[in-house]
């Protein structure tokens, strides 16, 4: 994969990933800092979701409840999620990594067929987010400066750039 230096001048990954891959796989910086209390997102688990991509989120436990309870949808149909309950990092891990295994048996065939039955869920979780993000940030007034990037983030995305 080609990566881009986005506008952080961080490499990222272009657009076309997201086009050309049937689910991502997050690893979020919290799946190894036990110590934080509560489960926390970044930018990782979030790209995901803006671009209408299934994902599995490797995190700290609990992950995927929190994200149904801000009114997300996961993948459970489709995917063994049963690793978000499983507080041990290791077997959290490999648990994960099993359910990849079971995924990598899949046929092409099976898996555009599963990622077109997914795209529901990923068109209702990108307008999730922007209702979320709106009234979490938007109408509660927080900073304009984030809510101009995550506008213009939102017209490049809409224009496929």
């Amino acid at each position: 994969i080609d990566l881009k230096i986005n506008q952080f001048k961080v490499n990222s990954l272009p657009s076309s990933f997201y086009k050309n891959s049937y689910f991502s796989v997050v690893s979020s910086t919290f799946a190894l800092k036990m110590r934080e209390p509560s489960v926390g997102f970044t930018e990782k688990e979030i790209k995901p979701i803006l671009y209408k991509h299934p994902f599995i989120i490797h995190n700290m436990p609990g992950v995927l409840k929190h994200l149904k309870a801000m009114g997300f949808m996961t993948f459970s149909k489709w995917f063994d999620e049963s690793y978000d309950l499983i507080s041990d990092r290791k077997q959290r891990a490999d648990a994960i990594i099993n359910e990849l295994k079971k995924l990598s048996y899949k046929s092409l065939d099976e898996l555009k067929s599963m990622r077109l039955e997914m795209n529901d869920v990923c068109e209702f979780n990108k307008k999730r987010y922007k209702e979320y993000f709106d009234n979490k940030y938007v109408k509660e007034g927080y900073n304009r400066e984030i809510e101009n990037f995550i506008n213009l983030a939102w017209q490049k995305l809409n224009n496929n750039e």
